[in-house]
C-alpha cells in the first residue's frame, strides 16, 4: 500500500518537489519537449498532468486535474488540486503573477476561471492511449532531465 500523504502537512516539500520540477522543464530542449516549448506559455495542461504524475511517483499522493476558462478574455489554465491544496507551474504565464511555483489554499487568483468540466484524478495510465503517447515521451525526457541534476 502506497503513503498517501496529507498535503496539509506536506505542503513545504510540495512545493520543492514542484519546483525542482519546474526546474527540469526548463533544462530540457525546447525540441524536447513539443507541447511545451513555450513553457509556461500554454503549457499548463501537459504541464499540470505531468506534475501530478511526477508527485504520484514520488508518493506525494493522487492528484486532480483542475482548470477552467476566464471569462473576461476566454483564456484557459489549468493547474493541479488536492484536498483544498492548489499547486501551479505555470501561473506565470499571466499577468501581474511572478511566482514560478504556487501552492497555496488561498483561491482568490484561480478563482478567475470558471470550471467547464469535471476534475479528474492524474495518471498517465488512465488517460487514453493518444494522449499516453503524447505524454510518456517528454515525461520519460523530464524525468533524465531530473535525474541528471
Amino acid at each position: 500500500m502506497s503513503h498517501d500523504p496529507d498535503p496539509k502537512q506536506d505542503a513545504e516539500q510540495i512545493r520543492s518537489a514542484a519546483a525542482v520540477f519546474r526546474a527540469a522543464i526548463l533544462r530540457c530542449p525546447r525540441s524536447d519537449l513539443p507541447t511545451l516549448k513555450n513553457f509556461p506559455h500554454g503549457s499548463c495542461g501537459d504541464a499540470a498532468m505531468l506534475l501530478g504524475q511526477y508527485f504520484l511517483d514520488l508518493a506525494l499522493g493522487l492528484w486532480e486535474y483542475a482548470g477552467g476558462v476566464r471569462e473576461t478574455d476566454l483564456q484557459s489554465h489549468a493547474w493541479l488540486e488536492r484536498t483544498g491544496l492548489i499547486v501551479d507551474i505555470t501561473a506565470d504565464q499571466f499577468e501581474p503573477v511572478d511566482q514560478p511555483v504556487i501552492v497555496t489554499r488561498d483561491r482568490s487568483w484561480h478563482a478567475q476561471f470558471v470550471y467547464p468540466e469535471p476534475r479528474h484524478a492524474v495518471r498517465i495510465s488512465d488517460y487514453d492511449p493518444g494522449t499516453q503517447t503524447r505524454l510518456r515521451p517528454i515525461y520519460d525526457r523530464i524525468e533524465a532531465a531530473l535525474k541528471s541534476s
